[in-house]
């Protein structure tokens, strides 16, 4: 009997041994891999991501925010031979849209829960929203002012306190800007690199990009602090509180070794 039981407690620590031996090789720097995809507000992800210890971990990702377009016609105004000319401008809004980023997350309570604290950067995609329109009768009555000496004021679109130039071909761009490169913290549920073969993951976090910059293409003018002058303006107000970008991401992960 007692043979037995010696034998079975041998056992026992000689797979206790092999299970420790096998969380060491799963965590050991660069030895498991794992591509997520997934979905929310940074748009459509993909992302690569390796162990460094039982603690932490890295991803590096792309995210891609579809082409989605809003057409719109707008009212442009100028001056023409001494008059006031209106004429339509057909301008089309795209929130089109391609980041990369690296993060590391950190695991605090790794042997019992997939909690992650992470932080990283953003970069690329430092355009929100992006505006290019086109006016054929615009470029003609320019074109004309221009030969009879009377285009005294560019033609624009005027959107509340804000003018976007029109060009002398017609053409109007601009849009909304942020920095390039944006901090980023967040936290959720779910490891980078699943111990199973598969794994689900939640995340909810900041990009902190600074207050948004509109621009326009054809003017050397600071249209964002142009505006902030009237304190009364609603686009101000909306852009002053604009100076993070909130980040949530549901992701399916695959660990390929």
């Amino acid at each position: 009997m007692k043979k037995i039981l010696l034998s079975c407690f041998a056992l026992l620590a000689m797979f206790n041994v092999a299970l420790a031996q096998e969380s060491k090789e799963f965590y050991k720097i660069g030895n498991r891999w794992a591509i997520g995809a997934g979905a929310g507000t940074e748009g459509v992800s993909v992302d690569l991501s390796t162990n460094f210890s039982k603690y932490i971990s890295a991803r590096f990702g792309v995210n891609i925010v579809p082409g989605i377009n809003i057409n719109e016609d707008f009212e442009i105004t100028g001056e023409f031979a001494g008059h006031r000319v209106n004429s339509m401008l057909e301008a089309e809004g795209s929130l089109e849209r391609t980041t990369f980023d690296a993060k590391v997350d950190f695991y605090p309570f790794p042997n019992s829960s997939s909690f992650f604290i992470s932080a990283g950067c953003s970069w690329g995609g430092k355009d929100i929203i992006k505006i290019k329109g086109h006016s054929d009768e615009a470029a003609l009555l320019i074109s004309e002012a221009s030969a009879l000496g009377g285009y005294n004021n560019q033609f624009g679109i005027d959107i509340d306190d804000i003018r976007i130039p029109v060009d002398e071909n017609g053409d109007a761009s601009g849009g909304v800007k942020v920095k390039n490169f944006r901090p980023y913290f967040g936290l959720g549920f779910g490891r980078a690199v699943p111990k199973k073969r598969v794994g689900v993951r939640v995340e909810l976090g900041l990009q902190l990009h600074d207050t948004p910059e509109i621009y326009a293409d054809n003017s050397n003018v600071d249209l964002t602090e142009q505006i902030k002058k009237n304190t009364d303006n609603d686009i101000v107000e909306i852009i002053d509180k604009l100076n993070i970008y909130p980040v949530f991401k549901l992701s399916l992960r695959g660990r390929i070794f």
